[in-house]
């Protein structure tokens, strides 16, 4: 409501794990060969990547909203997966 009064279009909504599914977040998970002390920064890598997307988690936790002005229906690839923007203004 306090974006439209300042003239803000909205742009899309979602939860945090949608936003960077589209993105590509699942693309920077990193392959782990084998488990050992040199591949611990991996598994460290995709384990904060996991805690960013869990259902349950932050992932449903956090939300995403952009706005925007004077651009003319703004497609952005991170409102690809998921767009919940209907569920805003019922």
């Amino acid at each position: 409501m306090e974006g439209r009064k300042a003239g803000l279009e909205l742009t899309g909504f979602t939860l945090q794990r949608h936003f960077l599914m589209g993105l590509g977040i699942l693309e920077e998970l990193l392959e782990v060969e084998e488990p050992g002390a040199e591949e611990i920064d991996k598994v460290k890598h995709n384990q904060g990547i996991r805690d960013l997307i869990m259902p349950g988690g932050m992932g449903d936790t956090f939300k995403v909203l952009v706005q925007h002005r004077g651009v003319d229906r703004p497609a952005l690839s991170c409102f690809s997966f998921r767009d919940m923007s209907r569920y805003l203004f019922g």
